[in-house]
């Protein structure tokens, strides 16, 4: 099925992981596993991220407050020093405003969590799909539903 991450599905899935915990490179996790480099590399920035980044970290990181900040440093600046001064400032308080949109997107990408390629929901998944095995139909209408029709069967 398209769409689906090759990683997330499978079963050297926590080997990769742990890989990239400890701090592999990802074109040496791709070797090793034998993956093509884009997949490894697409699945630590889609999958990988909520886990490496502290979620007190998240929750805590305000961008306007940030910004708000900036600012009145920039103000103070202004008053009190040259004009070539406050435009160099100027020019600083942009940089850093861009980079701080920049890292509240990727925050926003982190907050929104995929459930679906989760490890507690695929196992969860499995598991209620190996208990519908003795009841064909309720297992194909289900796996309809949730799009799980690449599940292995154990």
């Amino acid at each position: 099925m398209a769409g689906r991450c090759s990683i997330c599905i499978s079963e050297k899935r926590a080997a990769i992981e742990t890989a990239m915990k400890k701090g592999m490179s990802l074109r040496s996790i791709a070797t090793k596993f034998n993956y093509c480099r884009t997949s490894v590399t697409k699945h630590f920035h889609e999958h990988m991220q909520t886990e490496l980044v502290p979620q007190a970290e998240i929750k805590d990181y305000n961008l306007f407050s940030k910004v708000d900040a900036l600012l009145e440093n920039l103000q103070t600046i202004t008053e009190t020093g040259s004009v070539y001064m406050s435009i160099q400032a100027m020019k600083e308080m942009r940089q850093n405003i861009a980079l701080l949109a920049d890292l509240s997107i990727k925050l926003e990408k982190i907050r929104s969590t995929d459930v679906e390629h989760s490890r507690e929901w695929i196992a969860l998944r499995t598991k209620i799909l190996k208990v519908l095995d003795e009841y064909p139909k309720a297992r194909a209408a289900l796996t309809k539903v949730l799009g799980a029709e690449n599940v292995i069967r154990v």
